[in-house]
């Protein structure tokens, strides 16, 4: 008899183990049943919300990691087509670090400060947030995709973005620690 404990292999993710809670989600994950994973290689990075020249891909690469970049060239994520298509390479290449960086602009310092500077100003800034919940949404999705399979998922926006305070990332900031660091320093 041996003493040795097995661990059981990591789990496949199923729609069971998400808790599915919009439609958004529903529609999202429904377009990429035929993409679940069964037996898949896996990468370790996936880039999102990036540029072709990204330098975190080229460093995963450069250490011997395979990193792979979803630019707006593989979709343009604020359209469902898009976002099908970023669900559907996260189900086929199962990474096992997912780098979100979705735009600051409506979140950010100047945003909050264009939106006092009147009525119409404010309505500007209203109308770009409330087109940027979709991807607040769906980076939220990312995240307990991620989680369900015991990988990782990590949102980049500054420091003090009113992305962190918006009810779409109140899980990602209940389940993630915050780091900071000085983008110059390293050319970001």
């Amino acid at each position: 008899r041996s003493s040795k404990r097995m661990n059981p292999a990591p789990k496949e993710p199923t729609y069971d183990d998400l808790l599915i809670e919009n439609e958004d989600e529903m529609k999202w994950l429904l377009n990429c049943i035929h993409h679940m994973p069964r037996h898949t290689r896996r990468i370790d990075l996936l880039e999102v919300y990036t540029e072709p020249n990204s330098k975190l891909v080229d460093e995963v690469r450069k250490q011997g990691g395979q990193a792979v970049r979803f630019t707006r060239d593989d979709g343009d994520l604020s359209t469902h087509a898009g976002q099908v298509a970023l669900l559907r390479k996260i189900f086929l290449l199962n990474p096992k670090h997912i780098w979100l960086a979705p735009e600051c602009r409506p979140w950010g310092p100047w945003s909050r400060f264009n939106q006092m500077r009147g009525i119409t100003a404010f309505n500007r800034v209203q109308e770009d947030r409330n087109q940027a919940q979709t991807h607040l949404r769906l980076c939220d999705l990312i995240f307990k995709i991620q989680i369900s399979k015991g990988d990782h998922c990590h949102v980049e926006n500054p420091g003090p973005s009113s992305i962190w305070n918006e009810k779409e990332f109140e899980r990602i900031c209940r389940c993630t620690k915050p780091a900071f660091f000085d983008q110059c320093a390293f050319q970001l």
